[in-house]
């Protein structure tokens, strides 16, 4: 159940947060650049804070396509089978974050999405 308030938490937080314009920026990367059907492959997710001076924080969700499912979230959290989400809500640094996911169990192309919502506190309280 908590983990459920803290999803819809988030989701609330990206609502309340979508006027704001994004800085940083966030790149993703696999180990493998030829996935095979129900195969494993380690996702990483680099993001840079350069760029975002004066945002005290960030939500970050990466939504993967139907079929594939997150085997290991590392330290993100995982309320779907296919997203994670991090918030990080003071002080953010470069960082990398790494999670597992599994291909689906047939072959077809695919596109991924990262969505990130950067912000600084004070603009909370001038809405």
């Amino acid at each position: 159940m908590k983990g459920v308030k803290l999803f819809v938490l988030c989701l609330f937080f990206v609502v309340v947060f979508s006027c704001l314009v994004c800085a940083g920026s966030v790149t993703r990367s696999f180990d493998s650049s030829n996935v095979g059907i129900n195969q494993e492959v380690e996702v990483s997710i680099n993001v840079d804070v350069e760029g975002s001076e004066g945002d005290s924080f960030y939500i970050m969700y990466d939504v993967l396509p139907s079929g594939w499912i997150v085997v290991d979230k590392g330290v993100g959290h995982n309320e779907l089978p296919h997203v994670v989400s991090w918030a990080v809500i003071q002080n953010p640094v470069d960082v990398v974050y790494t999670y597992t996911a599994m291909s689906p169990a047939c072959q077809e192309v695919m596109s991924l999405e990262v969505i990130i919502q950067w912000g600084a506190l004070a603009q909370l309280f001038e809405q």
